[in-house]
């Protein structure tokens, strides 16, 4: 799926796991990024 951010691209999108999204897209500059999304695990500091 396809879509445009403001000139940039979503490149792929989904999940890693349930619970765990994440997202490759294009910026302006042409530059690949990740956004993504973890669950808490409990070793993770309290916040």
């Amino acid at each position: 799926m396809r879509k445009n951010l403001r000139r940039g691209k979503i490149l792929s999108h989904g999940g890693f796991v349930p619970g765990e999204a994440y997202l490759f897209a294009t910026d302006l500059g042409g530059y690949e990024i990740e956004i993504y999304y973890e669950l808490p695990t409990p070793v993770d500091p309290l916040t």
